[in-house]
Formats: structure tokens, C-alpha cells, sequence
């Protein structure tokens, strides 16, 4: 996996890019005097989280060719030579995502993380606290003492990260 932590000049900078994908996961293997060589046949798993600004339908005019690269890159001639997922993270609706991104056969999976209903929840927690209302996971496993829930005080001086209330 890679993680892509400047997804903005990764998806706008086609050198870089570039640079990304002709990194191989894996040195190939050279040749023995018992096998000849091989090159490198593992898939790789590119991430990019809050790719917003890439994946709406909007996102020719304020991303410029960075939406090309990433449909040429997903079934185009230039993701031909690649043995490349990417995960693309997005708070966006589907409805509000580009057409051409969510269409069969380009996109592998739509899933979406909502929050359980009261009677899902409260069976989630198998009685260890009082569900009042839909909750998300992590609101879930702060109740359960899993997770610190993140500081409602903005005076707090302590952090929380992970934790998506």
C-alpha cells in the first residue's frame, strides 16, 4: 500500500506521479542459476484520502486535467502498464460525484458509513449503554470506553485523532 499524503500535486503533477508508478513494490527478482528472472507482479494499493476535490462532478473546472489522470490511470492506456488500485476517499455524496468516476465498470465499490439506528446501536453495545438516538462507530466505542470521545470544550488543551464523531 501507499499512502498519499499530498494528493494534490500527486494527481496534478504528472512527473510525480509518474514517479509513483514506476516505483515497483518489489525489486525484481534477478536471475538464479536454478530460475530465470521475474519482474514484479504485485498490485499495489495507492490511497488517497479527501480526494473532494478531484471526484466531483464539477472537478474539470476546478481540478483542471487532475480527473483525467485519474480515469487514465483507472482503465485507461496509461493504467495499462500498472498493476494499480487506488482508494479514493471522499465525504461527498455519489450524487455529487462526476459522472464518469461512479459509472460500472470504473468504480469497484460505493460504500458509505452511516450512522446505526437506535435499535441496531443499542444491540451493538449488548446493553452497556442507553442509545437515545442514531450513532456513528466511533461514538459507539467511546460509549462502550473503547475510544476517548473527542472534547466538546474547545478550551480543552488534549487532542483526539481517529476518532470521526
Amino acid at each position: 500500500m501507499q499512502y498519499i499524503s499530498d494528493a494534490e500535486r500527486f494527481f496534478e503533477d504528472s512527473q510525480y506521479l509518474a514517479e509513483v508508478l514506476d516505483t515497483a513494490a518489489r525489486e525484481p527478482q534477478r536471475p538464479t542459476l536454478t530460475s530465470p528472472s521475474r519482474t514484479d507482479e504485485t498490485w499495489r494499493l495507492i490511497v488517497a484520502e479527501d480526494a473532494d476535490n478531484f471526484l466531483r462532478a464539477n472537478a474539470r473546472e476546478r481540478a483542471g486535467a487532475a480527473l483525467g489522470r485519474i480515469l487514465n490511470l483507472s482503465d485507461g492506456i496509461h493504467g495499462q502498464d500498472h498493476r494499480v488500485l487506488f482508494l479514493l476517499t471522499t465525504n461527498e455524496e455519489v450524487s455529487r460525484l462526476h459522472p464518469a468516476l461512479v459509472r460500472p465498470g470504473r468504480c469497484l465499490a460505493n460504500t458509505a458509513f452511516s450512522r446505526f439506528p437506535v435499535a441496531q446501536a443499542r444491540k451493538w453495545l449488548d446493553g452497556s449503554g442507553s442509545v437515545t438516538q442514531p450513532m456513528t462507530l466511533a461514538e459507539l466505542l467511546a460509549m462502550r470506553g473503547d475510544i476517548r470521545a473527542a472534547a466538546t470544550d474547545s478550551s480543552s488543551p488534549e487532542t483526539f485523532i481517529g476518532a470521526y464523531l
